[in-house]
């Protein structure tokens, strides 16, 4: 799932005028889909198979602050991600704040606002 938010996030950024690096909270949110897709990986996978384990085997968890832990992080993570997408916070980077060629529907809009 981790692997499929950051794929689709960076098709998107490509497919869009905008691109992936002309707003401050697309860098921000890549990023950290980037750092919980990376920590998901390497450090939450490992603990939770550890415990599952534990488990399995009778025994009690290893570290029973650990296992929550890793999820929790995710889910914060994911929910800031999720508010300041919709928030939309912060202004463009120095690079997005270029301005830009007019689009065709503006173009031949301009003229018919002028007429009336």
């Amino acid at each position: 799932m981790a692997l499929t938010t950051l794929a689709s996030g960076l098709v998107l950024a490509l497919g869009t005028p905008w691109g992936p690096a002309r707003h401050r909270r697309v860098r921000t949110t890549f990023g950290l889909t980037l750092a919980a897709t990376t920590a998901t990986a390497f450090a939450l996978r490992p603990d939770v198979h550890a415990a599952l384990a534990a488990v399995t085997a009778g025994a009690p968890l290893p570290g029973t602050v650990d296992v929550p832990a890793g999820p929790f992080v995710s889910l914060a993570a994911y929910g800031f991600m999720t508010v300041i997408s919709l928030l939309k916070p912060w202004g463009p980077t120095r690079r997005g704040g270029r301005p830009r060629r007019p689009s065709r529907r503006g173009e031949a809009a301009a003229p018919a606002a002028r007429a009336r």
